[in-house]
């Protein structure tokens, strides 16, 4: 027992300092809960420009907000000078940045076919409560670029 105790009380350290009071700074933007970091407040149809600024991912979810469990993402990709993106290969990969691991599933993306750049991932499971981080990837004519979403899965 005297061999596990500090490892007991390391384990209650970081679960008290993970779940302990937010900062000022995180109470001030109220996008920070224990220990999961800043994310986004889910809108319908909330808009992003990937890294690069190739594109512009405009994301809705159902349901909305995203949910523990099973999601369906449907993404509209459009270039710099906002016309639809069609004929891209994209990808949605889901992290749990504070607790280092995935989904349990790999989430399949459709390109929607009567609507010009849109884009379907389904089976996009997030397994837990916590705050998840969708990558999502666009390889396109403009070229490769990746845009984040960050949300606290209640």
């Amino acid at each position: 027992m005297m061999k596990k105790l500090p490892v007991l009380l390391a384990l209650l350290a970081a679960t008290s300092f993970a779940c302990g009071s937010e900062s000022e700074t995180e109470a001030d933007h109220g996008h920070q809960h224990g220990g999961g970091g800043e994310h986004d407040h889910y809108t319908p149809g909330m808009q992003r420009l990937t890294e690069d600024g190739l594109y512009e991912v405009t994301l809705y979810s159902d349901p909305g907000p995203p949910e523990m469990g099973l999601n369906v993402f449907t993404l509209g990709l459009a270039d710099a000078a906002g016309a639809p993106v069609t004929g891209a290969t994209v990808t949605v990969v889901p992290f749990m940045t504070a607790h280092g691991h995935g989904s349990d599933r790999d989430p399949v993306v459709t390109e929607e076919v009567d609507s010009p750049g849109t884009y379907t991932a389904t089976d996009v499971s997030l397994t837990m409560l916590g705050v998840w981080d969708l990558e999502i990837g666009v390889d396109g004519a403009e070229g490769s670029d990746v845009v984040h979403f960050r949300f606290d899965v209640q």
